[in-house]
């Protein structure tokens, strides 16, 4: 009986995105288009995803077994999971390989909302406070689009996931770079701030 490896041996290895295992035994002929194991990479799964339509199908693998742990059979489990595609699998004839297959479903794919973040601003904010200070302008942005009170130090610190010392610190380098404008307030926030690119000022405590 001839062994399948013995039969891949010989293919252009260019075929394929995977790299050939070890095989089992062929119990029928197999076109020679089916004999390569191959996994389909994760940069070619997100270019066919980002230009699919719904009904469109995409071969990613052809393997003896279920792809297990390649990073591209990864990938397609997770968008299943996330309802992007439907994932289909068939035996080729009487042989031990399948074509592993996806769906584009009708899902859209959902991108993330857009965040504030700094531009020509970045020079004057030190290095390593870039993430810290668009975390904290986004509350602050909230705040202010809906006139609720500005966030305590506390507040703040809490939903940065960091420690309240730094809040203070971060505040003093936007009012510098000219993302906003602290004003004095009543306890407990002590400040309003006015989003300078809108103009927008959070409002006061009751």
């Amino acid at each position: 009986m001839t062994m399948f490896s013995e039969i891949v041996r010989g293919l252009p290895p260019a075929a394929c995105d995977g790299a050939v295992g070890s095989a089992p035994h062929s119990t029928a002929p197999i076109p020679s288009e089916e004999l390569v194991l191959m996994v389909a990479s994760p940069e070619r799964i997100r270019a066919w995803l980002s230009m699919a339509v719904a009904g469109d199908q995409f071969l990613y693998a052809t393997w003896a077994r279920a792809p297990g742990n390649h990073p591209g059979a990864v990938l397609m489990r997770t968008l299943a999971g996330k309802g992007l595609v439907h994932l289909k699998q068939k035996r080729v004839g009487t042989s031990l390989v399948h074509r592993y297959t996806a769906e584009r479903s009708s899902k859209p794919i959902e991108t993330p909302a857009p965040r504030t973040v700094l531009s020509a601003r970045l020079a004057v904010i030190a290095e390593g406070e870039t993430d810290l200070v668009n975390a904290l302008m986004q509350q602050l942005l909230r705040a202010a689009r809906f006139r609720l009170p500005c966030p305590t130090d506390a507040q703040m610190a809490r939903r940065a996931g960091v420690v309240p010392e730094v809040v203070p610190v971060a505040i003093a380098a936007m009012v510098e770079a000219g993302m906003i404008r602290v004003h004095a307030a009543p306890a407990p926030t002590l400040r309003r701030v006015t989003i300078v690119d809108s103009g927008d000022v959070t409002g006061m405590a009751a």
